[in-house]
């Protein structure tokens, strides 16, 4: 058998190289599909598509990382420098300066005494039907409350049907063996 050397076909060596890497690469990552018209269809392998979800996964670590090593400080310090100042819309200043953390905890507390309807909306949100229930704290305390009350009362009435059902029932198997007693009596 002879052997032909791969310049004698037109291609170098090197080139062969990058088609067989390229070829195998291509059959590896992808799959050729006929849709119903008879087309070829090339899509991801599941190992393209591993391949795919392992390298973001690692990249979003590895910004994260990033992150919180070199940006987290940076905004720290910035918002801890920060004041913020209200203004009109012409730009003329209103009130007091406030830092960041003075800003953040009025709007905590003007979020909940906003008044809200019972649906828990403000004003703004539903300003047509809207009736006033009273302050979101209020209404958020409300809810949190009910549904742990109605949970338990629903465990409570389970329980006591559970407690009836038991009782029934040994009142049936009861009134069952006093007839059956009866019958026996009776036909001897």
């Amino acid at each position: 058998m002879s052997s032909i050397p791969i310049e004698a076909l037109g291609i170098t060596q090197e080139e062969f190289v990058d088609r067989v890497v390229d070829t195998a690469a291509t059959r590896l990552l992808s799959s050729i599909h006929i849709d119903e018209d008879g087309d070829e269809i090339s899509k991801s392998s599941k190992l393209a598509t591993r391949i795919k979800e392992e390298v973001m996964t690692r990249i979003d670590q590895r910004v994260a990382e990033l992150g919180e090593r070199h940006l987290r400080p940076i905004v720290e310090s910035k918002l801890d420098q920060l004041v913020l100042q209200r203004t009109t819309k012409w730009g003329e200043k209103v009130g007091s300066p406030q830092s960041f953390v003075e800003y953040v905890v009025a709007q905590a507390e003007n979020y909940m005494i906003e008044p809200v309807n019972s649906e828990g909306q403000s004003k703004k949100a539903d300003s047509y039907s809207w009736k006033p229930y009273g302050p979101r704290i209020s209404f958020m305390m409300d809810r949190h409350l009910n549904t742990h009350i109605q949970s338990a009362i629903e465990r409570i009435v389970k329980s006591g049907n559970e407690y009836l059902v038991e009782g029934i029932t040994q009142s049936v198997k009861t009134a069952m063996e006093k007839i059956l007693i009866s019958v026996k009596a009776t036909s001897r």
